[in-house]
């Protein structure tokens, strides 16, 4: 079962993401376990959705989504470990935009 989005007002961070549905694999993928090899990340065993690749997951600010409205037409998610230069954004969940 997919998780149940949370609303974009609750997401803990200062950023949303607007990722490509093709950049979003689960942390257990073997693939994510590669690129974090490559890159030199130690992270713990993780759970949720990690976005990788540059430029496919684009942040959106919750302050600008609150008062004009940006939309999503791939996937938005809140992410709680972003710094990785973009290359990879880590423990995501998907948001309702709307909410």
């Amino acid at each position: 079962p997919s998780p149940t989005p949370t609303p974009a007002s609750q997401c803990n961070t200062d950023h949303l993401y607007c990722c490509n549905n093709s950049s979003l694999v689960a942390a257990n993928n073997p693939l994510t376990s590669v690129i974090f090899g490559l890159l030199n990340i130690a992270v713990a065993p993780l759970t949720a959705i990690v976005g990788l690749g540059a430029g496919s997951c684009n942040s959106i600010t919750v302050a600008g989504l609150l008062s004009n409205g940006n939309t999503c037409s791939q996937s938005p998610v809140c992410c709680e470990n972003n710094d990785f230069s973009g290359l990879v954004v880590i423990g995501c969940s998907p948001v309702a935009l709307g909410i």
